[in-house]
């Protein structure tokens, strides 16, 4: 759903911020809680933590871009 989000609206920083942090906490769930998580839904992301840094870095460059763009 929040990739369907970010498809209408990719530059939505809001938006960046939480697929960056839905990363992380995916990349920080011990086996347990991914073994609950996968009899509830049908499959579970793949998500490392260098995922959600390099999520985070797109949008804060993002941001700092639409920052120069508003000073010119």
């Amino acid at each position: 759903m929040l990739d369907k989000a970010l498809e209408l609206e990719p530059t939505d920083f809001a938006l960046l911020h939480l697929r960056a942090r839905f990363s992380f906490t995916l990349a920080n769930l011990s086996w347990l809680e991914r073994k609950a998580v996968s009899m509830l839904y049908s499959e579970l992301r793949k998500a490392t933590i260098g995922d959600g840094q390099s999520e985070n870095n797109s949008r804060r460059k993002r941001k700092r871009m639409n920052q120069e763009e508003g000073r010119k």
